[in-house]
């Protein structure tokens, strides 16, 4: 009977015995797996404080550099304004010397409309005299300064130049012949100058707001002829088809 009593108690220690290496094992993987845990939560948060670091460093960085910028920001408005200032202060002069230059200009205008001149102007001061009055379409003014020239300085360089502009004063005062002449001396005494394609054309023009667009046929034919390639040929062109070809005149309404 004792027999018989102890054979289920060795069975039961004999499967305890099989299940304890079982045990023993998952528990072990447990720590292992705690201890990887603790691990992996150690190298996350040292990555978290050196982010932050960085992080921190980087702003600093920044910070830095913004604070440079802006420092050199405020010397660039600095020199700015500085400059301008020099600019205002440089047209201001310019403004007087201008003012001045045309001062002195008027007055020698004022003194060649007057009796003739104890001192003749220099050659290039008296051509600019009377180029400043027609740009101003002082034309009466300009015209006595252009003829003044002529008279004194008549075979200089600006002497093509100033019996051209003789004929525009002529124009612009619609003096329609004597302005022909005055281009017509243009193209014989000066026939070598770079204003002749110029006369040429206006006196083409000339002729025609005299009432001779007959004669003014010629006239562009030459330019377009002798200067093909300046821009009074094409304009001479454009003259010669309006005249060969005019406008049909609109037929009254009924």
């Amino acid at each position: 009977m004792g027999h018989r009593r102890r054979a289920p108690l060795l069975m039961l220690l004999a499967g305890a015995l099989l299940c304890l290496p079982g045990c023993l094992a998952t528990r072990q993987e447990i720590e292992d797996l705690r201890a990887d845990i603790i691990r992996l939560q150690n190298t996350l948060s040292k990555a978290q404080t050196e982010a932050q670091s960085s992080l921190q460093g980087n702003q600093a960085d920044l910070m830095s550099q913004m604070d440079t910028l802006g420092r050199k920001l405020e010397t660039l408005s600095a020199h700015l304004d500085e400059s301008e200032s020099r600019m205002a202060l440089m047209s201001s002069r310019m403004d007087d010397l201008d003012m001045n230059l045309s001062s002195r200009l008027d007055l020698l205008s004022e003194m060649l409309s007057g009796s003739k001149l104890g001192v003749s102007p220099a050659p290039s001061t008296l051509f600019k005299l009377a180029y400043t009055d027609f740009s101003r379409r002082r034309y009466e003014q300009a015209l006595k300064g252009f003829q003044t020239y002529l008279e004194k300085y008549g075979e200089t360089e600006k002497a093509a130049e100033a019996q051209y502009y003789t004929g525009e004063c002529l124009f612009a005062r619609e003096k329609w012949d004597d302005a022909v002449a005055a281009y017509d001396k243009v193209l014989v005494k000066y026939s070598t100058s770079s204003v002749v394609p110029s006369a040429y054309l206006q006196k083409g023009l000339t002729l025609e707001k005299a009432g001779k667009p007959a004669e003014a046929v010629p006239v562009y034919e030459a330019v377009a002829r002798k200067y093909p390639h300046r821009q009074e040929a094409s304009s001479a062109q454009l003259r010669l088809e309006a005249l060969k070809n005019p406008p049909v005149p609109a037929e009254p309404p009924r």
